[in-house]
């Protein structure tokens, strides 16, 4: 009665455990990682240093950068226009038509007719994405919209882009009718090429700036919060896209001797995901291979106007042409009148013992060492055909005394050598012989 007590409670243990693993059949298995909340439509994690390119999701997919864009409308800028002219009368080259005023928000405020320097108009393109002053550089770098917008094209290909499209250099994509459009990988190309640019890499990471200009002197503020959320942050820009989903971040950091770039696109959440990624980036080894080399990011191809300027500082002044000032900028500078050109007579060089004279003294021992060095061998090659020549005339005359079989006397011939002998004829040998007695 026990046994079949415990056999019946056996059986109901066993069918319970056997409906519990039917109701729940994969409670078991690991869930799938999921996404984070901020990582948006595509995004990169890369090593600024090398190019390398660590983590990253969609990071090909072309979509809207909004004011993003404005970094590439930067590098088109600087391609094209020197900061500080050769020339200190052309110190404000960028005129400001009504094309440029009639832009929206947001603006910087300039005026219609005003002629400003590069460097203020830069600094609200990066710090405060400023239409106006895009719109304003663009037109005076190309002459037109259109050309700047090829000009942005072709820079792309040259620096090695692969997924973008710019249409126009303000970057509001939101209500172009054909907005620009751009990848992660791209942008990171980009952000790369930005912080190799000292005027650039510095406006975009700076906090505050000074704007001075035609009717207008005001301070504008870095609109980019990341700079201030992400110790040791350099940037770079910080925009807003519905067409991409969200937010759009392009930002750099720097730790230690590393810097490492992260862009992410169409997130909700991007200053809090950028920095997690950069945080990720730090702790990785150097030298990681990341995603393979056939994504990493290609060399740096950007020159700008201004350094390729700075490479003629040196000419002389005959060529008419003012010296650059380094450090000044083209408000400040003042004209340096450059110096008439003159007409320098050169003396004709006297002619002397020493100099380019054939007969200079290293000439004349060098022709002393050939010669002599001729007489040597010459010297040589004589000796050795006499010792060569007494050397047969023994071998003969010993053969011929073996073969007459009159070889009386056999002595070293001192004046030949230790290895040579004379032979002494029997008449000879008599003579000797009588003188001795």
């Amino acid at each position: 009665m026990v046994r079949a007590a415990r056999l019946l409670l056996a059986s109901v243990a066993v069918c319970t455990l056997a409906v519990g693993a039917a109701a729940t059949p994969l409670a078991a298995a690991p869930a799938p990682a999921q996404a984070s909340p901020g990582e948006g439509q595509a995004w990169i994690l890369v090593d600024a240093d090398t190019g390398v390119v660590l983590d990253g999701r969609n990071f090909h997919q072309p979509l809207p950068p909004d004011g993003a864009g404005k970094l590439m409308a930067a590098l088109a800028v600087v391609q094209r226009m020197p900061v500080e002219p050769l020339d200190p009368t052309k110190a404000n080259p960028v005129l400001v038509s009504p094309q440029a005023t009639a832009v929206p928000r947001p603006k910087l405020g300039i005026s219609s007719g005003g002629a400003w320097a590069v460097t203020p108009l830069i600094n609200a393109l990066l710090m405060t994405s400023a239409n106006d002053a895009a719109y304003a550089l663009a037109e005076t770098a190309s002459g037109s919209i259109q050309g700047f917008v090829s000009e942005m094209n072709a820079q792309a290909r040259r620096m090695g882009m692969r997924d973008s499209t710019w249409n126009d250099p303000l970057g509001d994509d939101d209500d172009a009718a054909t907005p620009n459009t751009s990848s992660a990988w791209d942008l990171a190309v980009v952000a790369r090429a930005v912080l190799s640019d000292p005027l650039l890499s510095d406006t975009s990471r700076a906090h505050s700036r000074v704007v001075n200009g035609p009717g207008l002197g005001r301070t504008i503020t870095n609109q980019n919060d990341f700079i201030d959320r992400y110790p040791g942050a350099v940037g770079l820009v910080q925009g807003q896209s519905a067409k991409a989903g969200g937010g759009v971040l392009v930002g750099a950091a720097t730790r230690g001797n590393r810097t490492m770039i992260a862009v992410v696109m169409g997130s909700p959440n991007p200053i809090p995901f950028v920095s997690s990624e950069l945080d990720k980036g730090f702790f990785s080894r150097p030298g990681a291979k990341g995603k393979g080399s056939q994504e990493n990011l290609p060399p740096v191809r950007s020159s700008s106007a201004q350094g390729r300027l700075e490479a003629l500082v040196n000419l002389p002044s005959v060529l008419g042409r003012p010296a650059l000032v380094p450090g000044v900028s083209g408000a400040q500078a003042t004209p340096t009148p450059a110096a008439p050109p003159t007409t320098v007579t050169q003396p004709k060089p006297e002619r002397t013992g020493g100099g380019s004279s054939i007969f200079s003294v290293t000439n004349v021992l060098l022709l002393v060492l050939v010669v002599g060095l001729g007489v040597v061998i010459v010297l040589r090659r004589r000796a050795v055909a006499v010792q060569r020549a007494r050397r047969v005339t023994s071998r003969r005359t010993i053969a011929e005394a073996r073969r007459r079989g009159t070889i009386d006397v056999i002595e070293h011939d001192h004046d030949v050598g230790t290895g040579h002998v004379r032979v002494l004829d029997p008449s000879e040998t008599r003579r000797r012989a009588s003188r001795t007695r």
